[in-house]
């Protein structure tokens, strides 16, 4: 009988185990490969010739963005936001609802213009023009010292390209020539993967597009560190677009330009061509295409500085509808001059007084001015080299591509990427329709050198939410081997389109020979999930991208526990599922002295340590009744409200609850002290300041009110400081004693997730911020939710549709065995 009973169990297991694995086992249609649909005017572009191609600016290749993805609200809620750079992105949001604002009023300096001349680069000048006004805008508001930046054009177009002498190969490089213009995409590309930027004095511009020796781009030094990238919503038609898509669009240009600088955009500019000078009105300055056709696609890059609503239509040589018009930064330079001399040797052979008056009388009606007195033609480009697009242009939303946060510092020791060349491919799987997705990168180590990871960069073209997952030590991708990070947002992010910093919580000690980082990609049921590539596939892949097998991979939920059911999409061979690389990033730092997600283990503490000679000394010889400081172990700080106007004022309140007092004295007395350091140790007497009220909340705790009437006040936050602590000294008294106690930092949280920005009744000049969490004020702390998230290992993260299946199959199981014993057993 008993060994009958065994056959049992052992038939039961096997039957468990193969039922089982057909649960789990990858079915090829999840992973078929599926690209996102192109934009009409990329189907359009991808079916012209290579010289059609060369006049304009390669069109928007995707547009599946399903989500206002630029607004204030939605970066804020997506950065490492600091309290002080909270108040600047406030500040600059009144900006936005004035009828007229220019980042040349704010940063001129920083705002002279430059000149392409003959070189096709149109696209790295306004490129550059949005990393160099993002950080003097960051150092105005910051009321810091104003530096005057200017980083290479040059230097990131041949970086990006392929123009060099005697076939010499850039891996970084596009198979393009420098002639042949670039893209958006190649900047960011450029500005993300550390080859700059660098500074304009160590490649300077010449006017030339020849072929160079690949030294000249080779060995400069970084100069800055590009954290986050903004792809705007794209209008590729205003005939197109509805008046409320429009006006989307607009307030997201002016938010962006007034909080973080200039935008990259897309324009058509008047080539001389028959019927062009339409478009143009060249004494103002003023540009509008009323309709984009064959002839009028985009074929300039520019940059947005500023808006004007009420510039004239009369300005334009075609008129628009309305008044309004965006304030516009060319490369052109500033304008021109020629003597009569050069004019007549221009025109060639000998030219009558009587022919050359009648060719200066063109001239002077297409612009020109005419100095007969000094005998010279000046032609200026423009407001001296600003123009004026109208609100209504056809082109002008095409695009557009700004910065969002950098430093002018290079804050990193490595970057382990695969997508060099950036994200020009995107895919969805099948099985992204019902799963959630994980993807992953596989790096392998250089060095055997500590070093840290500190952040993530992801490039997506459609806002996606994610969490972080790494494996610090080895290539497993397997559920129990991949640990969840937290991140400075929280247990998740949500990404807009570019290009995105995660940054971690605390950084992950690299202590192996290769190392993983996982993202799980939320997915909206019914709804594929996008994911970007670095590729040499679809009609305008570039060949210079490559990937490698085991390098990059991906697989969903159903599958997630164990290593073998990820997918290789970076394997060419595998044509069902192959992508390309995956654009994840890890960035690193080599000496790193913060917070260590998975520290070295702690050696064993003494085990015999020497005994107090006096443990419990009386404090109270006298039997006094004595003062007790509060108990600050349990507080909590949070940002309740703030107004905030362009000007130095301000007004923030800020509780700190969840304190807790064991013994009441008669007198209290707060005081508060804001800086960035976690550790701060003999704060000087006068930076401490008076706290409004000390109040006992209904749950027993209290809670202390806090008031900032002035920035001056947040002196002591340092310009790039991750987070803002508050200190609060407490003096307690009972009759003649008191005893005075400063409480630990506690971070400021600042909440972001669901803000609300409020612009006042009287428009311009103050806006309020409410976080929407729910504080409970009544002591008890932040009540909003909480992410207690274990990440075990112990079970596979099936879904409740595959555990439903398998309780099905061991059912069925158990009671075929017990019949087959039944009959076994009357058979006995």
């Amino acid at each position: 009988m008993k060994k009958i009973m065994n056959k049992i169990i052992g038939v039961f297991i096997i039957n468990i185990f193969l039922l089982a694995g057909s649960v789990f086992a990858i079915s090829s249609n999840d992973f078929k490969a599926i690209e996102a649909p192109y934009t009409k005017q990329y189907e359009e572009y991808i079916e012209m010739s290579d010289e059609e191609k060369s006049k304009i600016l390669e069109p928007r290749k995707y547009d599946i963005s399903s989500v206002n993805n630029s607004t204030n609200k939605t970066l804020l809620a997506n950065q490492k936001i600091t309290l002080k750079n909270l108040i600047n992105v406030l500040k600059s949001s009144t900006y936005a609802t004035e009828s007229k604002f220019s980042l040349k009023d704010l940063i001129p300096n920083n705002l002279t213009i430059r000149n392409q001349q003959d070189v096709n680069v149109c696209w790295a000048f306004a490129s550059m023009s949005s990393l160099e006004t993002n950080l003097a805008l960051k150092n105005y508001n910051n009321q810091a010292t104003e530096k005057i930046y200017d980083y290479s054009e040059r230097h990131m177009a041949y970086s990006m390209t392929q123009s060099f002498l005697e076939g010499q190969k850039n891996e970084y490089g596009y198979s393009k020539d420098i002639s042949e213009g670039g893209t958006y995409l190649m900047s960011t590309a450029y500005l993300t993967n550390g080859q700059g930027a660098i500074n304009e004095e160590d490649m300077p511009f010449v006017n030339s597009q020849e072929a160079i020796d690949i030294s000249q781009i080779q060995n400069k030094k970084v100069q800055t560190t590009v954290n986050d990238i903004a792809w705007l919503d794209s209008i590729a038609d205003t005939n197109e677009a509805s008046e409320a898509e429009l006006a989307d669009v607009q307030q997201e240009i002016k938010e962006h330009v007034s909080t973080y600088g200039s935008l990259y955009a897309g324009v058509y500019a008047s080539d001389g061509s028959e019927g062009s000078e339409k478009y143009i009105n060249e004494k103002t300055g003023a540009m509008y295409v009323d309709k984009i056709t064959s002839t009028t696609q985009p074929n300039h890059a520019v940059s947005i500085i500023g808006w004007d609503d009420n510039y004239s239509k009369d300005n334009f040589t075609t008129k628009p509808t309305n008044n309004g018009a965006w304030i516009v930064r060319n490369s052109w330079g500033e304008g021109e001059e020629y003597t009569f001399d050069e004019i007549k040797e221009e025109i060639g052979g000998d030219i009558s007084d009587e022919n050359f008056d009648k060719y200066l009388e063109e001239l002077e009606k297409i612009g020109f001015t005419i100095d007969k007195t000094n005998e010279k033609v000046v032609f200026k480009n423009g407001d001296n080299g600003i123009y004026y697009v109208s609100y209504e242009d056809a082109t002008i939303y095409n695009d557009l591509f700004g910065i969002v946060s950098a430093n002018d510092t290079k804050t990193y020791d490595n970057i382990y990427q695969y997508d060099e060349l950036g994200g020009n491919y995107v895919l969805a799987y099948e099985g992204s329709k019902t799963n959630d997705t994980y993807i992953a990168n596989v790096f392998q180590r250089d060095t055997e050198e500590d070093e840290y990871i500190t952040s993530i960069g992801v490039t997506t073209w459609v806002p996606n939410t994610y969490e972080v997952y790494i494996n610090p030590n080895g290539s497993s991708k397997a559920k129990d081997d991949l640990q969840k990070a937290e991140l400075t947002s929280g247990s998740e992010i949500t990404l807009n389109a570019g290009y995105n910093t995660i940054n971690l919580d605390k950084a992950y000690k690299l202590t192996g020979d290769s190392f993983v980082i996982a993202l799980k990609v939320k997915h909206t049921e019914g709804e594929y999930t996008y994911i970007t590539f670095e590729s040499p596939d679809g009609p305008n892949g570039d060949e210079n991208a490559s990937s490698n097998p085991q390098e990059s991979f991906i697989t969903f939920e159903n599958y997630f526990s164990d290593d073998a059911n990820w997918v290789d999409v970076g394997d060419s061979s595998e044509t069902l599922s192959y992508g390309g690389n995956l654009c994840i990033k890890a960035v690193t730092e080599n000496d790193y002295t913060g917070e260590i997600a998975n520290p070295d283990t702690d050696p064993d503490p003494d085990p015999n340590p020497d005994p107090d000679p006096n443990p419990n000394p009386d404090p109270n010889p006298d039997d006094k009744e004595l003062p007790e400081n509060s108990d600050f172990t349990e507080a909590k700080a949070y940002i309740t409200s703030m107004k905030i106007t362009t000007s130095t004022d301000a007004e923030i309140k800020i509780e700190v609850q969840n304190i807790n007092v064991d013994k009441l004295c008669e007198k209290y007395e707060h005081y508060f002290y804001i800086c960035s350091d976690p550790n701060k140790e003999n704060i000087e007497e006068s930076k401490w300041l008076k706290a409004d009220s000390f109040e006992k909340q209904s749950d027993g705790t209290y809670k202390i009110t806090l008031t900032i009437n002035d920035e001056s006040q947040l002196a002591d936050l340092e310009e790039d400081s991750e987070n803002a602590y508050v200190y609060i000294k407490e003096v307690a008294t009972i009759g003649d004693e008191s005893v005075t106690e400063v409480s630990p930092a506690m971070l400021i949280d600042v909440d972001t997730n669901n803000l609300e920005i409020d612009i006042g009744d009287g428009g311009f000049g103050q806006i309020t911020y409410t976080p929407t969490s729910n504080y409970s004020g009544a002591g008890t702390g932040y009540s909003g939710s909480v992410d207690n998230t274990q990440y075990s290992g112990d079970l596979p993260d099936t879904g409740i549709r595959t555990i439903l299946i398998i309780i099905g199959a061991v059912a069925i199981v158990f009671v075929i065995c017990y019949v087959k014993y039944r009959k076994m057993k009357d058979v006995k």
